[in-house]
């Protein structure tokens, strides 16, 4: 039973973040947290640390989303799990949104020579597609963009990709790269409006006709 309802709490958590009540996931991930320490569960406890840490950048919180991520990873790490790279990646990101490019970028095509997994390499080249918006170059950007749309065809949608990709528009945006930010807030708003957030699609959509 106190498996269960730890991971059930990090389950909701992940869905009161889609619909950005990350007060809300911070309250469930806080109980998952005290439950792994409890029963003395190590991956629990990584679970609960990495959601903590993606709430909290999603809240704006990025010091504690990297000493989160960082928590995750360490303990991924020692008792050999999978996800131990999704948690650097998710450092990069931190770093990313904090304006930390250099060190990111360093960071996350690291981690693409460390997995093979699809959504990780995905999730690595969203952060990758913020570092490229500014380069004068346009070969990342490319390759980072188009991955990003092969993923979105198939149906998928998360707040995190829309909320990167706008970062990304908007970075492309201050470069002079008019281009890069409509194809980047064109992907938001498919994003936003496969969850259902109609003000998000809305505000973006003014966004892209001011730009002509």
């Amino acid at each position: 039973f106190d498996n269960r309802a730890m991971m059930g709490w990090i389950h909701v958590a992940h869905i009161e973040m889609q619909d950005a009540h990350y007060g809300r996931a911070l309250e469930l991930l806080k109980r998952a947290e005290a439950r792994a320490k409890a029963i003395g569960s190590a991956y629990g406890l990584s679970q609960a640390y990495a959601a903590i840490g993606e709430a909290s950048r999603l809240a704006g919180d990025l010091n504690s989303a990297e000493d989160y991520y960082e928590k995750s990873y360490q303990i991924q790490n020692d008792i050999g799990n999978v996800s131990a790279q999704l948690a650097r990646i998710n450092v990069g990101l931190t770093r990313v949104e904090r304006g930390d490019r250099g060190s990111a970028r360093l960071l996350l095509l690291q981690s693409l020579t460390r997995t093979q997994k699809k959504l990780y390499i995905v999730a690595a080249h969203l952060g990758l597609l913020v570092c490229a918006a500014e380069d004068r170059d346009p070969s990342a950007w490319r390759e980072s963009m188009d991955l990003l749309i092969e993923w979105g065809s198939h149906g998928r949608a998360d707040i995190d990709f829309a909320h990167m990709s706008e970062l990304a528009a908007t970075t492309a945006l201050d470069a002079g790269h008019i281009d890069r930010c409509r194809e980047a807030w064109g992907f938001a708003a498919r994003q936003m409006h496969r969850l259902g957030r109609h003000e998000e699609v809305t505000r973006i959509g003014d966004a892209l006709a001011a730009l002509g």
